[in-house]
């Protein structure tokens, strides 16, 4: 059975879902503003399932911290939004991309192979 948050949560997936297919089917380009605002929107659907899902095994202790995260989450998406949209989303890109790539120099460092170069080639092939 749906709830009002599962009815919610759908609606705002839809929805970003619907902006992808736009542009999609308009052959725009799909910018960094559309990244920073489809990867915020999806994290803060993520995080209500989250929210949900806790709710619903009565587990209320953490709830706060996550709504914290999905309030910082809408600022940025509201300062993105407000002015200079396109240098505020490509800085936030390249936020997400720098703790990707931390995150692979490590996973590479205890696997032993050296993830990180091996994405800087890829990255660079693919943006420049």
């Amino acid at each position: 059975m749906e709830n009002s948050i599962d009815y919610i949560i759908k609606n705002f997936e839809e929805c970003l879902d619907h902006i992808a297919k736009e542009k999609q089917d308009t052959h725009e380009e799909f910018g960094y503003k559309d990244s920073a605002i489809v990867t915020l929107g999806y994290s803060i659907s993520d995080k209500a399932k989250d929210i949900n899902l806790l709710l619903k095994n009565e587990r209320t202790e953490s709830i706060e911290i996550i709504l914290r995260t999905i309030f910082e989450q809408s600022v940025y998406i509201c300062a993105i939004l407000n002015k200079d949209t396109e240098n505020r989303a490509s800085a936030l890109m390249d936020s997400f991309n720098i703790q990707e790539m931390k995150k692979m120099k490590k996973l590479g460092s205890s696997l032993g192979i050296d993830l990180e170069n091996i994405l800087k080639k890829r990255w660079t092939k693919i943006h420049y």
